[in-house]
């Protein structure tokens, strides 16, 4: 019974995983202005699940800094290949309007990423 539940739950990741590689998502692609100046962090929170191989690459314009951390779903604990959420927070040296792009990708796959975040960001 127990490998059966095991055997369930690869075949529900392999599918998972075929399906992100099947399309390009482009989830942002647009400009972050807070209006205010602001200097404060600006944090980015994008669904993220390692257990598939896939991890976010970062690309940002000089000047910003990007602290990345992978923070598990509370709902999936103890479940195998549950995901999560990769959270990015960015700071600038200066103000300005600094560029960010996030792909989602398996670092050892040539090709187009499965999922890409681009923004720019305003401080």
């Amino acid at each position: 019974m127990l490998m059966s539940q095991m055997l369930m739950v690869v075949a529900a990741v392999a599918a998972v995983a075929v399906l992100a590689v099947a399309a390009i998502m482009l989830i942002s692609n647009g400009t972050d202005s807070r209006g205010d100046s602001s200097m404060e962090p600006f944090v980015i929170e994008l669904d993220a699940n390692p257990t598939t191989g896939y991890s976010w690459t970062y690309y940002y314009s000089e000047g910003l800094h990007v602290e990345s951390q992978y923070v598990p779903d509370p709902a999936g604990a103890g479940l195998c290949g549950a995901g999560g959420k990769q959270v990015m927070t960015l700071t600038a040296d200066e103000p300005g309007t600094y560029h960010f792009k996030a792909e989602y990708k398996r670092p050892w796959e040539a090709g187009e990423p499965a999922q890409v975040y681009e923004t720019d960001v305003t401080f």
